[in-house]
């Protein structure tokens, strides 16, 4: 009986594509990641997304090592999600800056309110 090799999607598929295509899943991920970052799960979102990013990263820089930088860096998909990562990190690092600003300035409002009722008495 003669042994027959079983061919896989990947043995069609060069694998800098595959590389690319899991890239371009992790960054959608991540931006999915931020879009549903709230007070209620901040901790464990963000953790996944740091390690969804790191992933990403450590995937990029294999493609730029292993493979021309010119077949990982001409694709416009992983330019664009890594663009509206930034963004939508520089959004969400300033919308929180913002609420912890008005929980500071609550905190003080209520400081000075119990310094005032502590007057009176």
């Amino acid at each position: 009986m003669i042994w027959q090799r079983k061919f896989f999607f990947h043995d069609l598929v060069p694998r800098y594509i595959i590389k690319i295509d899991k890239i371009k899943e992790l960054l959608q991920d991540v931006l999915r990641d931020f879009d549903e970052l709230n007070e209620n799960n901040f901790s464990r979102n963000f953790t996944e997304i740091t390690q969804k990013f790191k992933l990403a990263s450590k995937l990029q820089n294999e493609l730029n090592l292993y493979y021309s930088v010119s077949k990982s860096s001409k694709n416009e998909d992983i330019a664009y999600f890594a663009k509206q990562i930034s963004v939508k990190y520089d959004n969400t690092v300033e919308e929180w800056k913002q609420k912890a600003q008005a929980a500071q300035k609550e905190l003080e409002l209520v400081q000075n309110h119990k310094k005032l009722t502590s007057y009176r008495k």
